[in-house]
This record gives C-alpha cells, sequence and structure tokens, in this order.
C-alpha cells in the first residue's frame, strides 16, 4: 500500500499541511521513497529553510526514519533562543534525540552565509545549551543552525545593538 504525505504546500513561505500541495512524499510497500514536486526549490526565499528542507529531504530518501513524518520541519532539533532579541549574550538551547555524539552548530545570515560556528563536537543526549557572544555581530536577523546526525534544524534570532 502506497502512502502518499504532503510535505510543503503553497501557502506562502509557510510550510503546513493542506489542499495546495507543493511537494508529497511517497514509500511504497516495497519501501522505495520517492518526493514528487510542483515547484523549483529555489522559489523559497530563504537559504537556510531552502536548504534545511532540500537537506531534510534528502536525509529521509537515503532512508533515515527521523523525518519520515514532516519533512518540512525546520526546528526538529527543538532549537530555542534567548534572549531574543540579544544584545552580548545569546544563549541557544538544542535537544538531541538521536543518540548522536557530535553536532555542528552555526549561525548564518539572511543570505545563508555562515559568520560563525557555535560548537563543532560532541554534544549530550537531552537537552544541550551554548553560550554565545554576540558581541562582534552587527544588528540584524541570523538563524542558528544545527545539523545532528545529517538533519539539519533552523530558527531565527535578532541581534539589537
Amino acid at each position: 500500500q502506497n502512502k502518499v504525505t504532503p510535505i510543503l504546500t503553497y501557502s506562502g513561505t509557510s510550510m503546513n499541511s493542506g489542499e495546495n500541495n507543493a511537494a508529497v512524499k511517497i514509500m511504497t510497500s516495497e519501501n522505495s521513497r520517492a518526493i514528487y514536486s510542483g515547484f523549483s526549490f529555489d522559489l523559497i526565499a530563504n537559504q537556510p529553510t531552502r536548504t534545511t528542507l532540500i537537506g531534510n529531504m534528502i536525509t529521509w530518501l537515503l532512508g533515515s526514519t527521523d523525518v519520515n513524518e514532516d519533512l518540512s520541519n525546520v526546528n526538529s532539533a527543538k532549537i530555542s533562543t534567548y534572549p531574543n532579541p540579544a544584545v552580548n549574550e545569546l544563549k541557544v538551547q538544542f535537544e538531541n534525540n538521536k543518540n548522536a555524539s557530535n553536532a555542528l552548530v552555526y549561525l548564518t545570515n539572511m543570505n545563508g552565509e555562515r559568520v560563525s560556528t557555535i560548537h563543532n563536537g560532541s554534544i549530550n543526549p537531552g537537552i544541550n545549551e551554548i553560550k554565545v557572544s554576540a558581541e562582534t555581530l552587527a544588528s540584524g536577523t541570523y538563524f542558528v543552525v544545527t545539523l545532528i546526525d545529517g538533519i539539519m534544524s533552523q530558527q531565527q534570532v535578532v541581534i539589537a545593538k
């Protein structure tokens, strides 16, 4: 039995299930996987969102079960940042529910360019918290990105000086 699941809709830039499906995933009874998309991913203007969505889709296509229900989830690591907006220091919390021992955590600007590596190394199972100095960052909108076992997550943060 084939099961088709919406993973992206045409409702603006939001990624919610609904009637206006832009992309669906399908798994056959033989466990073959496919994704059908009705648009080019270049139409997603926000590069971190686009990169995260494509990364999650590729991870699912390669057989991961960690992202099988919602490939459009751009915050599966449940990243939270505070204070937001931040001035001098930012605390980043994220979950590691995958028994992964390593994570890459970094900041990107609105163009998706990495501006700072926050953490690259071992992490604990459960909730992790990292303090980040924001003193050298210019005012603006950034994204905290985590990469844990090939699954990318992101959360927007504002730096206000």
